[in-house]
C-alpha cells in the first residue's frame, strides 16, 4: 500500500506537502550553488503555527558533509532514478526549488498524536485500500475512534458530492467511499441473517470435522488420598446446614400432613380445606427441592442418561405429587385427601444425611490411606482349580483405591435396576385401581401414592450411615476399606489365608540355644541354615539372620531348593542341606541322638549327616489369641498357609490353649503354592492394612463381611417397602377409604423402615 508521509500535518493546514522525492530533488539542485559559495547559509525559520515547526537549514561546503559521505549522494540519486517512473511516489504538491513557503492557511483543530499518512492514489485514482478494505469500513471504524472532521468540507468524498476526476472503472464498479457509506447504518434482512447464520454452522462443522479426533480420558488416573480426604471433609460443612435447613421445612410439612389426617388443630383454613392444604404442602416440597437442587439434577440427570435410581424416583414422586396438587387447585375436589408432597420432600432431606454420611466415610478412608507407610493390600483372589474366593494380604500399593471406593453402593444399584419395574407397576396400578373404583378422579392421586411408596429412604441413608461407621472404626486401626466394592470383595470371600507372621510375629519367636556338631563349622552352618530359611521364605528367617548377624556369618546361594513335609532341601556350595523339623529328618534318613531331640526345634544336615540344632521357643500373642477365638465363631475358614516347619494343629492347641477343630492345615506343597499367590493387577485391592498381625486383618475381615450383608439387608428393604405398601394400599383405594391411605398415615409407614439400617449400625464395631 502507497502511503506519503506528511511529518503529522495533514493537507489542510496549508503547508507545502513534501515527501522523500521532493526533499532529494531539491538538494540536487541546490548542490552546485552551495560548492561555490564558500559562505556559509542562513538558516531560514518558517512562520511557527500551532502545532507545527519548520525549520530549514542550508550547510555550507566547508563542513565537510560531501567529504565524509561521498557515494550518498549518489545513492540518493541511484535511488531516485529507482522511483522517478512510478506514477504513484509522484508528490501531489511539487514546491519550487527556491520558492519561499506559502503563508499558512486559517488554524485548524490538532490532529490525535502520532503520525498522519494519506493515501497516495493509484493509476485509475483508487489507492490500494479502497479496493482491498471494501466492505470492512465498519469493523475498522467500530475499533478506531474517527477522528476530528476539519471546519469546513475539503473533498468531494467528505461533503458527499460525486467525485467528477474519478476513472469509469471507480463509477462502475461502486467501490468509492462515498458510495459505500451512503450504505452505513443499513441491517440485514431476515433472510440474510438466516444464510449468515446457516454458513457460520457449516464453517463450524467444517472445522471440527477437520479437527483431530480427541484423545480418550485416562481413567486410570485419580484423586492423590490426601487431596481427596481434603475434598470431601471440604463439602460436610454445607451437606449439614443443608440438611437441618430442608430437615426444618420437611418437619412443619410433616406437622401439617400429619395434623390433617389424624384431625389435630391446625391454623386458618389448613385443617379443613385439602385444597389450600395441598398448595402449602407443594410450597414445602418446591422449597426442599431448591435446597437439595443437586439430589434433584441427579435424578434428572440419570432419567437423561438411562441411568435412573433412587435420585430419579425421588424426582418423579415429586412431579406426581405436584400433579395431584394443581389437579386438586384446578377442580376443587379434596375428597381423595391431602397431597404426598411430604415424603419426597423427606426423601430430599434423608439423601442430603446420606450424603453427609458418605464425605465422612470418604474422609477417614482415604485419611487413613495417605497416613499408611508401606501398607497391606488385602484382595479377593480365586484359586487355581476352584470357585471359591480367598481373602489375602500381600505387599502392594493403594493405587486405584480411591476411584474404587467412589463406585455406587449396592442399594444405588438395586435402585437403577427397580426404576423402570417399580414406574410401570405404579402407573399400571393407579388406573387398575381408578378404573375398578370407577373414580377416574382419582387416578392421580392414586399415581402421586404409587410412586411415593417407591421413594424408599433406605436407597440414600442406609449404606451411607453403615460405612461412615465401618470407615471411623478401621481408620482407628490404621486399615481402609474401598467402599461397597471392597465390602463385597470380603463378603463373597470365605476363605481366610494366614501366614507365618499371622500367628507368631517376628518378636514371638526366640532361639534359645545353638548346638554344633562341628564347631570348626559353626559361622558356615550357620549362614547355611540361615540361606535356606531365607530362600523358604518362614518367619523364623528374621531372628536367624538377627544371629547370623552377631556371628559374623554371610549369605550362601541355594540352589534346587525344593519342599517337603515339614521340611525343604536346597544344594550350597555343592552339598546338600536338608532343614526341617525332627519329622523330617526321620523322613530324610538322617540320624538323631536321644539326648538332642527337642520338641520344638530345628535340624541342619549336610550332606546326609546332622550339622546343628536349634531349639525355638513360640511365645503366644493375646490379641493372636483374641482373633483366633473370634475366627471360630465366624462363618469364614481360615486356611494356615504357613511355612514353619514346627507349626501344627498341636503347636497351636497347646500355645493358644485352642482346638484346632474347623482350621485347614494343607499340605505343605499347598502351603507354599497359595502364601505365594501375588497379588496380580487384575485384582483390585479391597482395602489396605498399615499393622501386621492376626487381630487386624480378622477385623478388617469382619467389618467387610458385616457391612456386606447389612448393607445388601437395606437395600432391599426398599423393595419390599414399595411392594407391601402397594399390597396393603390396593384394597382401600379399591372401597375408596381414602382416609386409610392418607398422606400422613403413609409417610408413617415410610419412617417405620428406617428402623432396619438404625438398629444394624449398632450391631458394628464403633
Amino acid at each position: 500500500m502507497a502511503k506519503r508521509d506528511t511529518g503529522g500535518i495533514p493537507r489542510n493546514f496549508g503547508a507545502p506537502g513534501f515527501s522523500l522525492e521532493s526533499i532529494l530533488e531539491e538538494c540536487r539542485d541546490k548542490a552546485p550553488e552551495e560548492t561555490a559559495a564558500p559562505a556559509a547559509a542562513e538558516t531560514e525559520y518558517l512562520p511557527e503555527t500551532e502545532g507545527c515547526f519548520s525549520e530549514q537549514a542550508e550547510y555550507p561546503a566547508e563542513t565537510g558533509y560531501e567529504a565524509e559521505y561521498p557515494d550518498e549522494e549518489a545513492e540518493y540519486s541511484e535511488y531516485e532514478e529507482f522511483d522517478a517512473d512510478a506514477p504513484e511516489y509522484e508528490p501531489e504538491y511539487e514546491p519550487e526549488p527556491d520558492a519561499e513557503p506559502d503563508e499558512p492557511e486559517a488554524e485548524a483543530p490538532e490532529e490525535p498524536d502520532g503520525r498522519y499518512y494519506e493515501e497516495a492514489p493509484g493509476p485509475d485514482g483508487l489507492s490500494e485500500n479502497d479496493i482491498y478494505d471494501e466492505g470492512f469500513e465498519d469493523d475498522a471504524d467500530f475499533y478506531a475512534p474517527p477522528l476530528e472532521a476539519p471546519d469546513g468540507p475539503e473533498t468531494p468524498e467528505e461533503t458527499g458530492e460525486p467525485d467528477e476526476t474519478a476513472s469509469s472503472d471507480k463509477r462502475k464498479r461502486g467501490l468509492g467511499r462515498a458510495a459505500y457509506r451512503g450504505g452505513r447504518g443499513r441491517t440485514p434482512g431476515l433472510w440474510g441473517r438466516l444464510v449468515g447464520l446457516l454458513a457460520a454452522a457449516s464453517i463450524r462443522r467444517a472445522d471440527n470435522l477437520s479437527q483431530p479426533d480427541p484423545e480418550p480420558e485416562d481413567v486410570t488416573l485419580e484423586m492423590p488420598p490426601q487431596r481427596a480426604a481434603k475434598h470431601y471433609a471440604a463439602q460436610m460443612p454445607s451437606l449439614r446446614l443443608r440438611f437441618i435447613a430442608a430437615a426444618a421445612v420437611c418437619v412443619l410439612l410433616a406437622w401439617i400432613t400429619l395434623a390433617y389426617d389424624f384431625g389435630l388443630p391446625l391454623p386458618g383454613s389448613l385443617g379443613t380445606n385439602a385444597r389450600t392444604t395441598s398448595l402449602v404442602c407443594l410450597i414445602g416440597m418446591l422449597a426442599v427441592m431448591l435446597i437439595g437442587l443437586d439430589v434433584v439434577t441427579a435424578g434428572v440427570m440419570g432419567l437423561a442418561r438411562g441411568r435412573a435410581g433412587a435420585e430419579s424416583m425421588i424426582v418423579l414422586a415429586a412431579i406426581a405429587a405436584a400433579a395431584d396438587v394443581i389437579y386438586i387447585a384446578a377442580s376443587g375436589d379434596g375428597s381423595h385427601g391431602v397431597t404426598f408432597a411430604v415424603i419426597p420432600a423427606a426423601a430430599v432431606a434423608f439423601a442430603l444425611r446420606g450424603a453427609w454420611h458418605s464425605c465422612r466415610a470418604y474422609a477417614d478412608s482415604f485419611l487413613a490411606i495417605y497416613h499408611a507407610k508401606d501398607p497391606y493390600a488385602v484382595t479377593s483372589e480365586v484359586l487355581p482349580g476352584k470357585k471359591e474366593r480367598i481373602l489375602i494380604k500381600s505387599r502392594r500399593s493403594a493405587d486405584g483405591l480411591v476411584r474404587r471406593s467412589e463406585e455406587p453402593s449396592g442399594a444405588e444399584a438395586l435402585a437403577v435396576s427397580a426404576f423402570v419395574p417399580m414406574t410401570a407397576g405404579s402407573l399400571a396400578l393407579a388406573l387398575a385401581l381408578s378404573f375398578g373404583a370407577q373414580d377416574m378422579k382419582a387416578f392421580f392421586h392414586l399415581f402421586s401414592l404409587m410412586t411415593a411408596l417407591c421413594v424408599s429412604f433406605n436407597w440414600t441413608l442406609s449404606f451411607p450411615l453403615l460405612f461412615s461407621r465401618t470407615a471411623r472404626h478401621l481408620m482407628m486401626r490404621g486399615s481402609a476399606l474401598a467402599g461397597w466394592p471392597g465390602a463385597r470383595d470380603v463378603g463373597r470371600s470365605r476363605q481366610l489365608v494366614l501366614t507365618d507372621t499371622d500367628i507368631f510375629p517376628e518378636d514371638a519367636v526366640e532361639i534359645t540355644g545353638v548346638r554344633f556338631m562341628d564347631k570348626s563349622r559353626a559361622a558356615q552352618v550357620l549362614g547355611i541354615t540361615g540361606s535356606m530359611l531365607d530362600a523358604a521364605g518362614t518367619g523364623l528367617a528374621a531372628p536367624f539372620a538377627e544371629l547370623m548377624r552377631r556371628k559374623n556369618a554371610a549369605m550362601q546361594t541355594v540352589e534346587d531348593f525344593s519342599v517337603g513335609e515339614g521340611g525343604v532341601k536346597g544344594t550350597v556350595q555343592g552339598e546338600e542341606v536338608r532343614i526341617g523339623s525332627l519329622a523330617y529328618m526321620h523322613l530324610s534318613g538322617v540320624k538323631i541322638p536321644d539326648r538332642i531331640k527337642e520338641e520344638n526345634a530345628l535340624y541342619t544336615a549336610v550332606s546326609g549327616e546332622l550339622a546343628a540344632v536349634f531349639p525355638l521357643r513360640y511365645r503366644p500373642m493375646a490379641s493372636v489369641r483374641r482373633a483366633l477365638a473370634d475366627l471360630r465363631y465366624e462363618h469364614r475358614k481360615p486356611i494356615f498357609a504357613v511355612r514353619d516347619f514346627n507349626l501344627d494343629p498341636l503347636l497351636l492347641q497347646k500355645t493358644f490353649g485352642i482346638s484346632a477343630e474347623g482350621f485347614q492345615f494343607p499340605s505343605s506343597s499347598e502351603r507354599y503354592r497359595i502364601s505365594g499367590i501375588p497379588a496380580s493387577a487384575g485384582s483390585p485391592a479391597a482395602g489396605v492394612m498399615a499393622q501386621d498381625g492376626l487381630d487386624t486383618l480378622v477385623d478388617f475381615a469382619e467389618c467387610g463381611t458385616k457391612l456386606h450383608s447389612y448393607g445388601r439387608a437395606c437395600a432391599w428393604c426398599g423393595v419390599v417397602c414399595a411392594a407391601l405398601g402397594a399390597f396393603l394400599a390396593v384394597l382401600p383405594a379399591w372401597r375408596g377409604m381414602w382416609t386409610a391411605i392418607g398422606a400422613g398415615r403413609v409417610f408413617l409407614y415410610m419412617l417405620i423402615w428406617l428402623i432396619v439400617p438404625l438398629a444394624l449400625r449398632t450391631l458394628l464395631r464403633k
